[in-house]
């Protein structure tokens, strides 16, 4: 088929206007010959957009991955294919040993499912301060153990991509040089002073976390885990939760100033209620109320999102971002950072 009148972005992010043929499930040629045999649709006013990878999602259309259901995988992948996200990294919270080697086993067996690819899984825990846990429960948190980031790789079938730890505790910087030449290692739910994150930055740690949400402060005398990030000659990617909830707008611009074009990632952290209404739902057997597009636990702390990551991509662009810088933010940026951008973003 032939996409005539569409509005696309190249390779650099540049806004051009032009045809677009498809053949198949793949973009062959912009702006071809006209006498070409196709079905025509004019789709004037609408962008052709890159699909969105989104790197941290916990559920979203009324499953999580803490279900430990293949079957809950693939309902995900087939609603985030509706929203426009081709592509994603289920995420995981932190849980005992084996729900979480259960939960990884369930992707292994949903990777061939239809709908948005999976890239990987994101162990978002249990390595994190008790003091910077958030929603997560305390009595889940342990010490860094790369032997239990092994162990659920292999359960997985090798598709552990992404692990996080808050590189303040003991053997923290020990586990991010074991983990650095295998996995993505993320710095989250951290109270780590602006030194110690730096050193984990040089150690190898490449992410950081929902940027500002449960970690160190900046702060004009100790600028923390959120100085280092800013200032490190490391340069990590760092995430922002972008729902005008947990960040507010101004912050979400001077994020973006700040790290440029090519180091923010744009995430929903969504949870299994995101695309539905307000209610009351859980998040693996934590119970969390969903009012207005954000999801809090019993005692109002902040527990996810419950919009899509293409929700979080409008909203950026509504708070005055640019749409080119933004739209980089959901595509490329986490696709170079997964080390798959040959073929997604």
């Amino acid at each position: 088929m032939r996409l005539v009148n569409a509005r696309y972005f190249d390779g650099d992010f540049v806004l051009h206007e032009g045809q677009i043929q498809v053949e198949g499930d793949t973009i062959v040629s912009f702006d071809p010959p006209s006498g070409r045999d196709a079905q025509s649709y004019d789709i004037q006013g609408c962008f052709v957009l890159p699909g969105l990878i989104d790197i941290h999602i916990h559920g979203c259309g009324g499953a999580q991955l803490s279900d430990a259901s293949a079957a809950s995988i693939a309902k995900m992948a087939r609603f985030l294919a509706k929203e426009g996200v081709t592509a994603f990294v289920p995420t995981t919270i932190s849980q005992p040993r084996e729900a979480l080697l259960a939960q990884v086993a369930a992707v292994g067996e949903a990777t061939r499912t239809g709908g948005a690819h999976i890239l990987g899984i994101h162990l978002e825990g249990p390595f994190f301060s008790p003091n910077k846990s958030g929603i997560q429960p305390k009595e889940n948190l342990l010490l860094p153990d790369f032997d239990l980031v092994e162990e659920l790789d292999r359960r997985s079938g090798g598709l552990v991509r992404m692990v996080d730890v808050a590189p303040e505790l003991p053997g923290g910087m020990e586990f991010i040089a074991r983990a650095k030449d295998r996995f993505v290692v993320g710095l989250a739910h951290s109270a780590s002073d602006y030194d110690t994150a730096v050193r984990a930055m040089e150690m190898g740690a490449r992410h950081v976390v929902h940027l500002f949400n449960a970690m160190s402060g900046f702060g004009h005398r100790e600028p923390g885990l959120v100085g280092a990030v800013f200032d490190a000659k490391a340069a990590p990617t760092a995430e922002l939760i972008a729902d005008g909830n947990h960040l507010h707008p101004a912050v979400i611009r001077t994020a973006f100033r700040l790290l440029g074009p090519d180091r923010v990632i744009l995430v929903s952290d969504g949870l299994a209620p995101a695309g539905l209404p307000n209610g009351e739902y859980t998040l693996g057997d934590i119970p969390i109320r969903v009012e207005n597009g954000l999801c809090r636990g019993q005692d109002g702390t902040i527990a996810g999102s419950a919009v899509t990551l293409m929700e979080v991509l409008r909203r950026t662009v509504r708070f005055g971002v640019p749409f080119d810088t933004a739209l980089r933010a959901a595509t490329i940026n986490p696709a170079r950072l997964l080390g798959k951008d040959a073929r997604h973003g």
